[in-house]
């Protein structure tokens, strides 16, 4: 939201304003507010008292004088709206906040108040499903996690390849095509399944390319992008590109690249353009900007706290304000990138992280005074529990830090390293045999997959 009040001038009826060259807005709401009635009545007494001096003639052209400066009068005075994309809105606890077009829940949350929560209170049971490690399954890390079709697929990072395992942890096949040729990517920035098209696509950022394959891992093409995307998500055929401005960096004109995302139709062709990049506050790369759940995408971006979302349609609107208080990065007085350094290591301010919706919830984590906590919200009770620690009373596996990878259906779904539970095991903290996937775990097999199944209410 934001406001303006840069009247150049009032003619016939018509308020000529001047924008600036980077506004964008779907829609523009004036409001003007009259003055108050002791100014009105002291401007008609000077009215009449200059009419009674002048013929019919003149009379019309004080009159037209007149309402000219009553308008700018009252312009002068008056607030201006302007609801645009984007902007800087005030939100009080619990209330709704007109924000593009829609209303927009803020809750109010205390970093200082969060507490230990133990796993029984949220969960009802806790599975795990081991990976088989092998020569030709030796995974190096699990980035990011798909599901579809009783399957899992991941992005391994550091192996930079895409795996594909079935729900009882049986290997089906991987995507390892580096390289420059058809159907080959040089590094992975991001990958989707596109559930309607029933495609891998992989988004590959060095070449400014797309590539698809179906979802038995073959290749079938790639589409070139104009914008070199970190992140990408899928919805209605459209891709949403997310770039943090990097465009601008390799030379491109800001007026037309200058922005965090965009959005292409299935042709790469760019279609929309959100979030001006601001290169003080917006130079975060490595965290995930999306998360998608029943044909909605939930977006956040930089150190923004408002969690925003795609609905089906490809509509964007303003969803959630988690307002952090007096702990809240104060981003209005940032002027140079040390500053904005600064704040970031600064302790004793909170930035909403990542979000992850789940059918009947919405997880939340945040960082503040160096800890990864958690917000946990119901989504019809809309009650909120505030967590620093997750601790497992279950089964007594340590989650470590309370950040999930991914929400389906009614689950929030983590990964362990094998390493760490065989190391609490050692401690003494839980006993294999209460667990049986995890009876033969050794150190070095692969990450496990820890899924945690939500109370239902």
């Amino acid at each position: 939201m934001q406001a303006l009040r840069q009247i150049v001038d009032v003619k016939d009826n018509f308020l000529h304003v001047v924008l600036p060259t980077d506004f964008r807005a779907e829609k523009v709401e004036v409001i003007v507010l009259p003055i108050n009635e002791h100014t009105k009545m002291k401007n008609s007494e000077r009215f009449s008292s200059a009419i009674s001096q002048k013929n019919a003639e003149n009379f019309h052209k004080q009159l037209l004088k007149f309402v000219r400066r009553m308008i700018c009068l009252l312009l002068k005075y008056c607030i201006i709206l302007f609801v645009a994309l984007f902007g800087s809105c005030s939100f009080k606890q619990n209330k709704y906040t007109l924000s593009e077009n829609v209303l927009v829940k803020s809750y109010l949350v205390d970093p200082k108040s969060s507490d230990i929560v133990k796993t029984s209170s949220i969960f009802d049971s806790i599975t795990y499903i081991t990976l088989p490690f092998s020569v030709n399954t030796t995974i190096g890390s699990i980035d990011k996690l798909e599901i579809y079709d009783s399957r899992f697929y991941f992005w391994d990072k550091i192996g930079r390849k895409i795996w594909c395992f079935d729900f009882k942890g049986n290997y089906v096949f991987q995507i390892d095509r580096r390289g420059r040729g058809p159907g080959e990517y040089i590094q992975i920035y991001d990958f989707n399944l596109d559930k309607e098209r029933q495609q891998i696509q992989i988004l590959d950022r060095d070449t400014r390319k797309i590539l698809c394959y179906d979802l038995n891992g073959n290749y079938i093409s790639d589409v070139k992008i104009d914008v070199a995307a970190t992140q990408f998500a899928i919805i209605q055929n459209r891709w949403l590109l997310y770039t943090f401005g990097s465009d601008i960096f390799m030379g491109k004109d800001k007026k037309e690249y200058g922005y965090n995302l965009f959005v292409s139709d299935s042709e790469g062709n760019l279609q929309e353009r959100y979030c001006p990049f601001e290169d003080v506050i917006d130079d975060l790369i490595g965290f995930n900007t999306f998360e998608n759940y029943d044909q909605q995408i939930l977006f956040k971006y930089a150190r923004n706290d408002t969690i925003y979302e795609f609905d089906s349609s490809g509509r964007l609107t303003a969803k959630i304000l988690f307002d952090l208080g007096r702990y809240r990065l104060p981003l209005k007085t940032v002027n140079n990138r040390q500053m904005m350094r600064n704040l970031d290591n600064n302790p004793n301010y909170a930035r909403i992280h990542k979000s992850f919706p789940s059918s009947q919830h919405i997880f939340v984590t945040y960082n503040f005074e160096s800890r990864v906590r958690f917000l946990l919200m119901h989504k019809q009770s809309e009650e909120i529990i505030n967590g620093r620690f997750l601790e497992n009373d279950i089964d007594g596996i340590s989650f470590v830090s309370p950040s999930p990878i991914k929400a389906w259906q009614n689950q929030l779904i983590f990964i362990k390293e094998a390493g760490d539970i065989v190391e609490m095991k050692k401690d003494g903290k839980f006993i294999y045999e209460s667990i049986p996937q995890l009876r033969h775990l050794t150190e070095n097999d692969n990450p496990v997959i820890v899924i945690a199944y939500f109370k239902t209410q």
